[in-house]
């Protein structure tokens, strides 16, 4: 094989700061979801035992 064909690795994007993307999981509907809905649940969850 050429020497030209040959590409070096990519470094994957969980390594490669550049790549890095700031999640926001507050800003999900499940999030939501969840933070409006769990402690009702937690509620009758105790009340049946």
């Amino acid at each position: 094989m050429p020497a030209a064909c040959v590409q070096p690795p990519r470094v994957p994007t969980f390594i490669d700061p550049s790549g890095h993307a700031q999640h926001r999981p507050e800003a999900t509907l499940l999030y939501r979801l969840v933070e409006q809905h769990y402690p009702d649940f937690r509620e009758l969850r105790a009340r049946e035992g």
